[in-house]
């Protein structure tokens, strides 16, 4: 296939020449090696420096990410009720063509972790450091295993003058670490074990307006044409008070 374009008095063709990728996603017991049947509705991505593309499975499990350029992507699949599934170095290689994965994937069961992200007061419009105006809040509940392998987000909004917004997030057995995260906010960090599939519920993550410091650097000589790099940090000082 091929893009054509017309100018007059004449008239050329552009070949447009896309890969793909196809696939298989199942669904099993975490720990087992036997597929416990298909996943329908999963979400499937694939993304790289360059490229980005997105599918969904239908009835069979079956997808096909297509419209990509040729190279290297990180493969994700999320569906509710499983965990998510990422796996980085898939190759894409040969235009006009779509390639099968080697094996399928599979997702494990997990449980359903949900509840609310709040907020002290109700959401308002702002403007942005670059002087945009602002007026939902987009953020993000980031769940990990302090002392072992598992990482989950699962992503959230505000509107005006809403307080609250749910989330639900996917888990495997475990114990794991939530903490909700918003730009000029953030929420203190709960723990919660997961031990079945089973639905977790009331799972509920406040989120504070940390202070904020600002001010301005001044150089003592004018800067290069390459500019300078600037790191700022803090830290907390503890201090020792003995009087």
């Amino acid at each position: 296939d091929g893009l054509t374009f017309e100018y007059a008095p004449s008239t050329f063709t552009v070949a447009v020449m896309t890969a793909g990728l196809s696939g298989q996603v199942y669904w099993q017991v975490a720990g087992s090696t036997v597929a416990g049947g298909v996943v329908a509705n999963a979400k499937v991505f694939m993304g790289s420096q360059s490229s980005f593309g997105f599918s969904m499975t239908d009835s069979s499990g079956a997808f096909i990410v297509a419209c990509l350029s040729t190279g290297t992507y990180l493969l994700g699949v999320e569906a509710v009720g499983y965990t998510s599934y990422d796996k980085p170095g898939v190759k894409v290689l040969t235009p006009g063509t779509i390639t099968a994965l080697s094996s399928p994937i599979y997702l494990n069961k997990g449980a359903q972790v949900s509840g609310a992200v709040k907020l002290p007061g109700t959401f308002k419009p702002y403007r942005d450091a670059q002087g945009n105006l602002i007026d939902r809040g987009h953020g993000v509940v980031e769940a990990w295993n302090p002392t072992g392998e598992g990482h989950a987000f699962a992503t959230y909004e505000f509107g005006v003058g809403q307080t609250s917004a749910p989330y639900i997030i996917t888990l495997p057995p475990g114990t794991f670490s939530l903490q909700a995260k918003m730009e000029r906010f953030i929420s203190e960090t709960i723990s919660v074990a997961i031990t079945s599939t089973a639905t977790l519920t009331g799972q509920d993550l406040v989120l504070i307006e940390p202070a904020r410091i600002e001010g301005t650097i001044t150089l003592l000589a004018a800067a290069g044409s390459e500019g300078v790099g600037v790191h700022i940090g803090a830290r907390e000082q503890i201090t020792n008070d003995q009087s």
